[in-house]
């Protein structure tokens, strides 16, 4: 530059001069001229000139007036013209981001410099050079305003719009991030080094910087570090009485917007640990100055002439709260170096700014009484009101580990609570608030334990019993309080389970806990949102009943309503709908899942509730077809698929358990396919320092209250009601049975042998049953349920005998109805069921069985040995008697069904139950029909059944060929996929890699994708059986645009009558092929 040659002729004072004089005559404000006279302020503040006291006094003036007008807000008027195309306003744009960058870079020089001179030892003596510093602060302080409208157009929508759309050197992303830059051209976003990035929080970590955002928030901090709390309250107090109040609430807005970014480290990483303490301790500073002067400015009086600025106070509280409740100070927390790090940087700031927060609490309320108590609250009520919307983040610095912070938010939020009451009566916005912050703070954010709930409890509590308030509001808070202990005491129980495959029971019965408290709070969005995360725990487990029975919590709160709405659920992708859409979105929710679980008798009642509201409400006839299909399909399961059923089992806790299970009773339901040992052994590494007992007998006192853990298993048996219909009725089949025998069912039993000694001193083996009650009825919402009845009886061997016959009787009485259909059929029946029965029965081995019963019952020496048992004995006789004549049934037809090379087989069968059962076949007179009388009688069945064939043959040939075909049903073919293994699938791309929506999906809960299949499917998504359940494809015919955008496909698309036979989409059962081509499920949205 010249200026150096200019100082050896020409006086400071005149070099300045010239080189003003020269800056001043550049006077473009478009284009690039601009970015070249921003470099050349630059290099004039670099140069030696600035370093001058002198000088230095005139340029900052100079200076500070050259670059205001090329930073701030863009002004589209200024910089842009009405035919402007987009591209050219986007450049306009790009261009006043890049003399923003290089204003403050000239700003953060100056300031660089100037806090050196601050703190130079020469100048610090020096009182009049120390005094000019100060002054020149003041004078770079003039350009706050423009810093803060600086820092919020990076953050502008238009201008990251603008940045994302053109493509010059200046928007393309570079390598490292270069700040403060002093040539020309450079890139305003740039990539942060890996070893900065702060992937903690999330896993989308930002990984692009915007420098330019981090470079403006450091100079904002650097210029409020260096004004003195008089020149910043004097500066503010010049823009209240040159702009007036509306010009200086306007900036406050701005700072305090800028301010809750920077807390929100969007300027800098959340692990740059220097800059953020210092924000910390800049922003406190700040904010003291602020109350000051809206505590002596913003606060009406009676005499005043404006109105209580509720957005300006909220803004500014909201601000200090969240500065307070931030991560950054709870220095507790840190390790040893790290807290040493904050205590030099910063040192603890929470005391101060608990003190500004409270005096500009008190600012605002009415003095209410004079107290020697130093903790007394004086002062409440007034403008406090219009601050209880912020009671979340009160509620959270309540949770702090800090003493006064804790204590004066507490105070904060008794004012809140009080003021409410005397305003509204009641105080229940806040208790619904405090509650959802609660569970926030202590779930999603994992703060909180149980010393800090018994301080937030016990201190509030203290002030309204000490305090001279309203009784009733002493009562109902009094009540109130101890309801979030308990809510509390839930929550961290639900927190302090382990993960773990092994504690999910425990974790859903600790959620189910206190999804049942929140119901009788009233906070139906929280009740809800457990409600799901029970729901995703059950579908992880691929515990697809209980998942649909948990789903059904949610589907209960809503009515089948079509004029009342329910509001969105976007985590799930549920618009606005009506109470009736939304309770119907659940349902066919509900049926997909019970479907998969093969619930398909619970999956009927739910066909049912909506069949009747669509044939009695709506009157859709279209979607009550297809429930109505659908409820055939689960008919056709239930018929046709084989089902295996979870066996149960006793679990006893005994020794230094919990006190939740400790020397208490359950009943769990196993998982599919578990057995006793398997059962045990997931019990034992649920609790791996517990011993399993081997007894089954109630334990002795030392283990059942001693300092060990002891568990004890015992299989169980169901005991469903035997007296309702469904066993009562002979022609109820087995398949159906079997379900309401393992199924609705809260009665179980297990056996074991009580030896006891009989009257004339010998031993006799009993048996002791004992029946257990539980507290809900499987299945239910867990796989385990308390035992809250036992009912022991002792069972006599002549008992236990006739109980076996009977038992054997009724499986024989199963067999015969079956195979009795069957014989009037035609088609070939496989008899080997029917044979193993028949054998086990006729040729038991000798010392067991009806042989052994009559050999040790039926003589008469246990008679006369046993007299009271007499009528056992009888009604043992009547058993075996019933037996033998089922036995001789099912003989007959096995004889007509069995194949011919299961003659001989069935030839002995006839022969051991001739000499097994020869007593009691002569007293009865029965006996089966010889192999020849069999023979005889297949033959005559086999010929009629040709004879009857032949009229309707007669009948087809007379007919012709020319006649019409009589139409027919394809045979069912249910359970399998309807995708066609020839369709690819959308989620992966052609060149292998995944597709955002693939990433997507794999990012959502199972509930989410659950909603997801059913949008993109409609109720052909539903599945009605567990092979049949879908993977998230489109299907052939099922409408792309259904269940989302409410389109019907026209009534015109429907194949006919024949289309059942020749589609190739499944079987009628799997419902997603040929049943619903009416537009399935329409979200129904409010219009408007």
């Amino acid at each position: 530059m010249i200026l150096p040659e200019l100082m050896k002729v020409f006086p400071v004072v005149e070099v300045v001069g010239i080189a003003t004089t020269f800056a001043n005559a550049v006077i473009a404000t478009k284009g690039k001229i601009v970015i070249w006279k921003l470099i050349m302020y630059l290099q004039i503040v670099r140069g030696f000139l600035f370093d001058i006291p002198q000088a230095r006094a005139l340029l900052v003036e100079s200076v500070v007036m050259w670059i205001k007008p090329h930073f701030g807000r863009f002004d589209e008027y200024l910089h842009t013209q009405p035919g402007d195309t987009e591209d050219a306003r986007n450049a306009a744009r790009i261009g006043w981001l890049e003399s923003i960058r290089l204003s403050v870079t000239v700003v953060a020089v100056m300031l660089d410099k100037l806090q050196q001179n601050l703190v130079n030892p020469a100048i610090v003596g020096d009182r009049m050079l120390l005094r000019q510093e100060q002054d020149n602060v003041e004078l770079v302080l003039s350009l706050f305003p423009n810093l803060l409208e600086s820092y919020l157009e990076y953050q502008h929508p238009a201008n990251l719009k603008a940045i994302s759309t053109v493509n010059t050197p200046t928007t393309t992303v570079s390598a490292t991030p270069v700040t403060f830059p002093e040539s020309y051209p450079f890139s305003l976003l740039s990539n942060l080094p890996k070893s900065v990035i702060d992937w903690s929080n999330s896993n989308e970590a930002k990984t692009v910087y915007n420098a330019g955002l981090g470079e403006t928030a450091i100079v904002i901090l650097a210029l409020a570090l260096s004004s003195t709390r008089k020149h910043f309250l004097n500066f503010l107090d010049g823009v209240y009485e040159i702009e007036g109040r509306e010009h200086l609430t306007a900036l406050l807005l701005r700072l305090f917007k800028v301010a809750s970014s920077i807390l929100s480290n969007d300027a800098f990483p959340t692990n740059w640990l220097n800059v953020n303490i210092l924000a910390h301790k800049v922003l406190l500073k700040i904010m003291d100055p602020i109350a000051s002067l809206m505590e002596r400015d913003f606060i009406p009086t009676e005499q005043s002439d404006f109105a209580f600025d509720q957005v300006l106070w909220r803004e500014g509280f909201g601000v200090l709260l969240k500065l307070l409740s931030s991560e950054q100070l709870v220095i507790e927390e840190f390790s040893p170096q790290k807290r040493r790090a904050v205590w030099r940087l910063a040192g603890d700031i929470r005391g101060e700014g608990a003190g500004i927060l409270l005096r500009l609490w008190n600012a605002l309320g009415w003095q209410v009484a004079d107290s020697a108590n130093s903790n007394a609250i004086t002062r409440l009520g007034n403008y406090q009101i219009a601050l209880s919307p912020l009671v979340g983040q009160v509620v959270n610095l309540c949770l702090s580990i800090h003493d006064q912070l804790r204590n004066n938010a507490v105070q904060i939020l008794y004012c809140m609570i009080v003021s409410e009451f005397h305003v509204s009566g009641h105080f229940d916005d806040i208790e619904n608030e405090l509650v959802g912050t609660l569970d926030t703070l202590f779930m999603s954010d994992s703060k909180g334990d149980d010393i800090s709930r018994a301080f937030f409890i016990g201190q509030l509590r203290h002030l309204f019993e000490t305090s001279d308030v309203d009784p009733e509001l002493r009562s109902r808070l009094t009540s109130f309080l101890n309801s979030v202990d308990g809510f509390l005491d839930l929550l961290l129980s639900v927190r302090a389970l382990p993960e773990g495959e092994e504690f999910a029971d425990d974790r859903v019965i600790a959620t189910l806990r206190l999804m049942n408290f929140i119901r009788r709070i009233g906070r139906d969005e929280i009740y809800i949102k457990y409600v799901h995360q029970l729901v995703n725990m059950h579908l992880q487990s691929q515990n697809y009943v209980e998942a649909a029975l948990t789903l059904k919590l949610h589907a209960d709160l809503h009515d089948w309503d079509l004029h009342s709405f329910a509001p969105p659920m976007e985590d799930l992708g549920l618009p606005q709908q009506s109470q009736f859409h939304r309770k119907e979105t659940l349902c066919l929710l509900i049926l997909d899942y019970l479907g998969k679980g093969k619930a398909w008798e619970s999956a009927l009642e739910v066909c049912k509730d909506l069949a009747f509201q669509h044939a009695e409400v709506t009157f859709n006839y279209a979607r009550l077809a297809e429930i109505l299909r659908h409820q055939a399909a689960l008919l056709e399961h239930i018929v046709t698929d084989q089902r295996y059923y979870s066996d149960y089992f006793r679990v006893a806790f005994y020794g230094n358990f919990p006190v939740g299970i400790r020397n208490k009773h359950f009943v769990y339901r196993g998982y599919e396919w578990e057995k006793f040992g398997a059962f045990c052994e997931r019990m034992l590494n649920k609790h791996p320092g517990a011993q399993l007992l081997k007894t089954m007998g109630d334990p002795p006192v030392d283990i059942r209250f001693g300092s060990d853990q002891y568990i004890q298993c015992t299989a169980l048996v169901p005991e469903p009601d035997r007296e309702l219909p469904i066993f009562t009725n002979p022609e109820v089949p087995p398949q159906i049975r079997n379900y309401y025998e393992h199924s609705a069912i809260n009665l179980f039993s297990y056996s074991r042998s009580a030896p006891k000694p009989a009257p004339d001193g010998a031993e006799e083996l009993w048996i002791e049953k004992t029946y257990l009650t539980t507290e809900e009825t499987f299945p239910t919402v867990l796989r385990r349920s308390e035992v809250v009845d036992f009912t022991t009886m002792e069972i006599s061997p002549v008992e236990s005998a006739l109980q076996e016959v009977q038992q054997r009787t009724r499986e024989l009485q199963g067999l015969s109805q079956k195979y009795a259909t069957l014989a009037q059929t035609s088609s070939v029946v496989p008899t080997t069921p029917l044979s193993m029965t028949l054998n086990s029965a006729v040729d038991a081995p000798r010392d067991t069985g009806v042989a052994a019963f009559r050999q040790a019952f039926l003589s008469g020496d246990y008679v006369a040995r046993f007299p009271e048992r007499a009528e056992q004995v009888e009604k043992l006789r009547a058993a075996i008697d019933d037996q033998v004549r089922v036995l001789d049934s099912c003989l007959k037809l096995h004889g007509q069904l069995c194949p011919p090379e299961m003659d001989a087989f069935h030839n002995t069968l006839l022969s051991f139950f001739r000499k097994n059962f020869q007593e009691e076949i002569q007293r009865l007179a029965v006996g089966s029909l010889s192999l020849d009388s069999s023979l005889a009688m297949r033959s005559k069945q086999l010929a009629s059944s040709q004879n009857a064939s032949l009229p309707e043959q007669r009948s087809a040939d007379h007919n012709g060929p020319s006649a019409r075909p009589q139409f027919t049903i394809a045979p069912l073919d249910l359970g399998h996929s309807l995708t066609s293994p020839s369709v690819s699938t959308r989620s992966t791309r052609e060149n292998g890699q995944p597709s955002p929506e693939a990433l997507m999906s794999a990012k959502q809960t199972p509930l989410q994708k659950g909603l997801a299949h059913l949008a993109r499917h409609g109720f052909n998504g539903v599945a009605s059986g567990p092979r049949d359940s879908g993977d998230g494809e489109l299907s052939e015919e099922s409408p792309r645009d259904s269940f989302v955008n409410g389109t019907v496909p026209l009534v015109a698309n429907l194949s006919g009558p024949g289309s059942v036979t020749t589609s190739t989409m499944g079987s009628i059962g799997s419902l997603r092929g040929r049943i619903s081509r009416f537009g399935s499920l329409n979200f129904g949205r409010r219009d408007g």
